[in-house]
């Protein structure tokens, strides 16, 4: 960094800064004291680095703070941002007036803008945003088009998402993909999903990890074995190009779901890698089965394996967690675990998934970042009451969205008023 020193441009620096994300600080002070903060395209970097980097109010100080005209990509680099921290409403409010001070808007940036409507669940801002985007003409593109349908589906409008597919000029293996899980992702359209997935092979492409993933899901939505002993059959046919322990996690989960325990069993001790998930998934299968014992062995061997980079830190962090609301009066309710023994209850209810899933998002975002956790269980009682305990001591927002509602924690209150 230093051999830039004061003879760099405003073009070197620009790259420099798109390429890190941990110096960007430094970067960013070099470009003030050489008096390249004044180019555009420097303040366009700083914008995105920050970005990645979870520094949102960062990005929003240089993308507010520029002294030089903003073009269409500082614009583009401000929406994307919103997009990748889930700030639907800002991102669309933007980009109105991005529109309004007549600067071009590209694919990249509206699929952004639905991708923080999607992620927040936002239907009805996502819904109210496809209208305004309609006049683009990208709207048939394969990259918004995607958007749209994940939007839609992930929504519970799955008939609109589609319409946008049948709509769409020219589908890509992508927008397949997204309209196949979104079949999955509706239980009662499942079979519309393999049938997807079967059209998406007469059509000429060639599934890839994610294909089956989605597909595996509809087997096991459907809870029929047959057709997800077929669907795996497919995959050893297969090559990968990419991630095949997804696919493995996914059969896994459907063996169990479809009453398997024993070749759920055999292909995880079969893999010849794992990942955290491939673990987790294991452990919710035992535990789907009624076997808590086994399903805290296995737990066990995965923190042993240090297969979870940053597993010591969750546990450290959920250990912490019930010291401080000791203090405060509260004692874990293992009414929820079986067998009740103080010991091993007080164990089980301390790593119950979406205590892990909060105390990840805690430890790996920035502070203040909102934090969503999707299960598709209801969240027990002793979560509920150590989740509104985090959000107070955090001030965080939370939202957990299990089989039944969205939970919103916040200042130690829930928005379900403790009835759900």
């Amino acid at each position: 960094m230093r051999r830039l020193g004061s003879d760099s441009d405003g073009f070197t620096l620009s790259s420099v800064i798109s390429s890190v994300v941990d110096d960007v600080e430094q970067l960013h002070s070099l470009a003030i004291v050489s008096g390249l903060d004044s180019y555009v395209s420097v303040n366009n970097s700083l914008v995105s680095s920050y970005s990645k980097g979870g520094f949102l109010v960062e990005a929003e100080r240089v993308f507010n703070g520029m002294v030089c005209p903003r073009d269409a990509v500082s614009w583009n680099c401000m929406i994307v941002a919103y997009g990748q921290h889930r700030r639907g409403l800002k991102a669309l409010n933007l980009f109105q007036e991005m529109v309004r001070k007549g600067f071009d808007v590209d694919m990249f940036t509206l699929a952004s803008v639905l991708t923080a409507f999607t992620a927040v669940k936002d239907l009805a801002g996502g819904a109210q945003f496809h209208a305004q985007m309609i006049k683009t003409g990208f709207e048939r593109s394969s990259h918004v088009g995607s958007g749209l349908i994940d939007l839609y589906s992930k929504g519970g409008r799955i008939l609109d998402a589609r319409k946008i597919f049948e709509e769409l000029d020219d589908p890509d293996l992508v927008v397949w993909n997204t309209m196949i899980s979104g079949y999955s992702l509706n239980d009662e359209f499942s079979e519309e999903g393999l049938e997807c997935f079967r059209s998406m092979q007469r059509a000429g492409f060639i599934p890839d990890d994610c294909s089956f993933v989605c597909a595996i899901s509809s087997c096991s939505n459907l809870s029929s074995p047959s057709q997800g002993k077929q669907m795996h059959g497919l995959t050893i046919k297969t090559e990968f190009p990419s991630n095949q322990i997804s696919v493995e996690n996914a059969l896994i989960s459907m063996y169990s779901k479809c009453g398997n325990l024993r070749d759920a069993r055999l292909l995880f001790e079969r893999m010849p890698k794992r990942n955290t998930v491939s673990f987790n998934t294991m452990i919710a299968a035992y535990a789907q089965h009624g076997l808590g014992l086994e399903a805290i062995d296995l737990f066990q061997e995965m923190l042993e394996s240090g297969n979870e980079p940053r597993i010591k830190e969750i546990c450290q962090y959920l250990e912490e967690i019930p010291k401080k609301m000791e203090l405060a009066g509260y004692a874990p309710d293992t009414r929820w675990v079986r067998p009740r023994d103080s010991i091993t209850g007080e164990m089980r209810v301390g790593y119950h998934s979406e205590k892990l899933a909060v105390a990840f998002g805690l430890i790996s975002t920035a502070e203040g970042l909102p934090i969503l956790v999707v299960k598709n269980l209801r969240i027990c009682g002793d979560c509920h009451n150590a989740i509104k305990f985090i959000s107070a001591t955090t001030r965080r927002e939370i939202t957990v969205r299990d089989a039944h509602r969205f939970h919103c924690f916040s200042d130690g209150s829930c928005s379900c008023g403790d009835f759900w």
